[in-house]
């Protein structure tokens, strides 16, 4: 048998994010810096869906 395999579980950049921020999840939809981040990371990090929908935002498009 082969020893078993540590996995190593690090936080997202969203979940940085928002231990950065300080934020609750009853509180992400309300923050207006959170909404900033996500407006402009989230081609390129996970940001999750119900808070693009909520926030009007949509995937590939322009954040100019």
């Amino acid at each position: 048998m082969s020893d078993p395999v540590a996995v190593v579980v690090t936080p997202s950049a969203f979940e940085q994010q928002v231990q950065k921020l300080d934020l609750t999840p009853d509180q992400y939809q309300q923050s207006v810096r959170l909404r900033e981040w996500a407006r402009n990371n989230m081609n390129s990090k996970y940001v999750p869906e119900d808070l693009l929908k909520a926030w009007g935002l949509t995937i590939g498009a322009s954040t100019d």
